[in-house]
């Protein structure tokens, strides 16, 4: 190759503007891969995270919880905050649990309707608080296909864009 010929260098310049463009177009295949390609009918009856510190109540009713332990703790504490988070709406105490994952419905019949942060405290056997990891979301109740697949979970409509995880959960305990 002779980059000074310039019959050489624009086949050269050529070559590298295809390469360039089967790159983007390579990085633009990986990326609509890597999104969220699972099959709205696969969420029904499944958990599905939605956020990792907020939720919206309606009816005293927040939504459920998973919760990811990774130890054993006395007792696991969910405080429904303001929307700026600076102070405490309604606590709900969910008593002892073990380490792994775990669901719970999240009651707070003293918040009003809206939207709300939320903290997790767990104290461990040696009387250690910590503070596991989390989602909020729900149970896929149905599925509403189309160009945007919308899950229904309870009475909200949720776009499969903003589920973070899916899971398949156990019974969901009412605390």
């Amino acid at each position: 190759m002779d980059p000074q010929d310039p019959t050489q260098m624009m086949s050269q310049l050529s070559t590298l503007t295809s390469v360039q463009k089967l790159a983007s177009i390579d990085q633009n295949i990986t990326k609509m891969l890597g999104a969220n390609t699972m099959p709205a009918s696969s969420y029904l009856g499944n958990y599905v995270g939605l956020s990792a510190d907020s939720t919206t109540v309606s009816n005293g009713d927040g939504g459920t919880m998973k919760l990811n332990l990774p130890q054993d703790a006395t007792s696991v504490t969910v405080n429904l905050l303001s929307a700026d988070g600076q102070t405490i709406v309604d606590t709900m105490k969910l008593g002892a649990a073990t380490k792994g994952d775990a669901f719970a419905s999240l009651n707070f019949s003293k918040a009003p309707d809206g939207d709300y942060k939320v903290s997790v405290t767990a104290a461990s056997a040696s009387g250690q608080n910590f503070n596991p990891a989390f989602s909020i979301g729900g149970i896929v109740t149905s599925v509403r296909t189309g160009v945007t697949p919308t899950l229904m979970i309870g009475g909200r409509e949720v776009q499969t864009s903003t589920v973070i995880e899916v899971a398949t959960p156990p019974n969901v305990a009412a605390a």
